[in-house]
């Protein structure tokens, strides 16, 4: 996820740059709340890049994940293949720990990322 976030935002930032500011401002005026505009007129017009984002996300990793359990020995392993393979055997609390910490590690990652390089401006720009 760390690795592939990129391709989301790059996806999602395109389509926010391309996104028509009037639109939000009309709904606006013409009594809709925050909420409703995001839900009915900005989500929508997101949609396709949260798709594409999140389908490129998805092959993305399906590969990277295939390239693991090709590349793996009995020496090395990674991570995603020993939970893999743990869950084909048994499922066990420290299986689910370990899960929790992977998850954990990849939003720390993705908070630094954005604290050092400023996504949300990034995000902002049109």
């Amino acid at each position: 996820m760390v690795i592939n976030i990129p391709f989301m935002i790059w996806g999602v930032g395109a389509t926010i740059n391309s996104l028509d500011p009037n639109l939000e401002h009309a709904a606006q005026s013409l009594g809709a709340e925050e909420i409703q505009t995001f839900l009915f007129v900005t989500l929508p017009s997101l949609t396709p890049g949260i798709i594409s984002g999140a389908l490129l996300m998805f092959v993305l990793g399906l590969t990277e994940f295939i390239t693991s359990m090709i590349l793996v020995t009995l020496k090395s392993m990674t991570l995603p293949v020993a939970l893999y393979t743990s869950i084909k055997t048994a499922l066990t609390p420290l299986l689910a720990s370990i899960s929790s910490v992977y998850v954990v590690v990849a939003i720390v990652a993705v908070v630094l990322l954005d604290k050092v390089v400023g996504l949300r401006e990034y995000l902002r720009m049109r």
